[in-house]
């Protein structure tokens, strides 16, 4: 197993569309290029969402970002002939 497999991007406690694709264009993709992956696993959550009420509004994301990350992913997959595995997360009870 080749070492260097996990990238951490402190984005801060309030943030959005902005400073996460900046994070992934500038730290993630250069890395998955460099480590060229056989498989990607995206354990997809919403959190991040501007209208997930538990977020608190700290974080701005909408569906274009969503898109727009997966489109990344999906271009990092068809450079390297690797394979790519979507699982959304599960949720929570807001209320009730």
């Amino acid at each position: 197993a080749r070492a260097g497999g996990v990238v951490n991007v402190p984005l801060g406690p309030k943030f959005g569309p902005e400073e996460f694709r900046r994070a992934v264009e500038e730290h993630v993709l250069p890395r998955l290029h460099a480590f060229a992956p056989d498989l990607i696993l995206v354990s997809a959550g919403f959190d991040g969402h501007a209208e997930d009420p538990m977020n608190y509004g700290l974080v701005t994301l909408r569906e274009d970002d969503y898109y727009w990350v997966t489109r990344r992913l999906q271009a990092v997959v068809a450079a390297s002939g690797a394979r790519i595995v979507s699982v959304l997360e599960g949720g929570y009870q807001v209320r009730g």
